[in-house]
């Protein structure tokens, strides 16, 4: 998916109004606490909201609350509040969320990589709204991490059995999209174009922050990211999170064929050349052994001319770049 370079003065106004059409309404407990406890009040029926550590990860610290319910003073500061989808699309009466790789190769011009695969995760219990039900994690909760630990989670044990267990792969849940008569085409189209426009949202910021960075090349860095997406009940797709380090850890079969296929096609994308180390360093130690005495250099750069001193100092800066990729 790629885009020429564009101005971006006037994205930012337009980011919010994106941002809504895709994703739950959140807001920041440390900034915004009094628009979320109004919101919470004026909600009609059961509306359900799920708190969320700024910074944490694997499923810690989430809480589903509702309109009643306490909310501790010490959680304020470091929470993030989200209207909670009370009416997701369920696999086998379960919840589950999609886990979408994404790769960012360059931000100017705008190139975006969608991984054809991923990862579906279902949760181990049979999903309900009852208030009781609130602090069941494996009811609510989708995190691997999380559900890997109650008694019926079912781990996958073949690659080549991807729609058995927790975790599916995306070409079983096409799969299964198609028994049901969904038409998987059209849901993952919604899902590429949540990505494009998650990713045009925050352009303006990361090329602000490339730009402050000098000396570094537009095309020296890339980016994977997960997008956490959850289907709800009429087949849309809401953004939940996008992680910048989403896990890569092969926890099963399935988990490595997918990570690998992911890892291969991001190095292919980004041109990782291989290399032999056992030659490089031997080569390096050849370099290093040469005698001093070959290597020509005036004493005094000073009393050369202006070219030949930008010569010189072109020549130390390769050779200095030489010894720290070496060291």
């Amino acid at each position: 998916i790629r885009r020429p370079p564009r101005s971006t003065q006037s994205r930012s106004s337009a980011a919010s109004d994106v941002y809504k059409r895709q994703a739950p309404n959140t807001y920041i407990l440390n900034n915004e606490l009094r628009r979320f406890l109004q919101q919470r009040t004026e909600g009609e029926g059961r509306r359900l909201w799920i708190l969320k550590p700024c910074a944490a990860s694997c499923g810690r610290g989430i809480k589903v609350v509702g309109r009643k319910s306490k909310i501790p003073r010490e959680i304020v500061g470091n929470y993030l509040a989200s209207e909670y989808i009370a009416n997701p699309h369920l696999l086998n009466g379960r919840k589950y969320d999609l886990r979408v790789y994404v790769l960012v190769t360059s931000y100017d011009p705008l190139r975006i990589y969608l991984f054809e695969e991923g990862l579906v995760r279902i949760c181990c219990d049979l999903y309900s709204t009852k208030m009781s039900t609130l602090d069941q994690r494996y009811v609510h909760l989708t995190n691997f991490a999380v559900n890997k630990e109650s008694p019926s989670f079912v781990k996958n044990s073949d690659a080549g059995t991807d729609d058995v267990g927790n975790k599916w792969s995306f070409n079983a849940l096409r799969r299964k999209y198609a028994e049901l008569g969904i038409n998987s085409e059209e849901v993952f189209s919604k899902i590429k174009d949540i990505v494009i426009k998650t990713v045009i949202s925050v352009e303006h910021i990361m090329l602000s922050s490339q730009h402050r960075s000098s000396g570094i090349a537009r095309s020296a860095c890339f980016e994977t990211y997960g997008f956490d997406i959850l289907i709800d009940s009429t087949l849309k797709p809401w953004l939940m999170e996008v992680n910048v380090c989403p896990s890569l850890n092969g926890d099963s079969p399935l988990d490595k064929r997918v990570k690998i296929m992911l890892l291969c096609d991001a190095f292919n994308l980004i041109g990782i050349q291989p290399f032999d180390k056992r030659t490089m360093e031997s080569e390096s130690l050849v370099r290093v052994s040469e005698p001093t005495k070959n290597r020509t250099r005036p004493k005094n750069p000073t009393d050369l001319k202006k070219p030949q001193r930008k010569e010189l100092s072109r020549d130390s800066l390769n050779r200095r770049h030489e010894y720290s990729l070496r060291d």
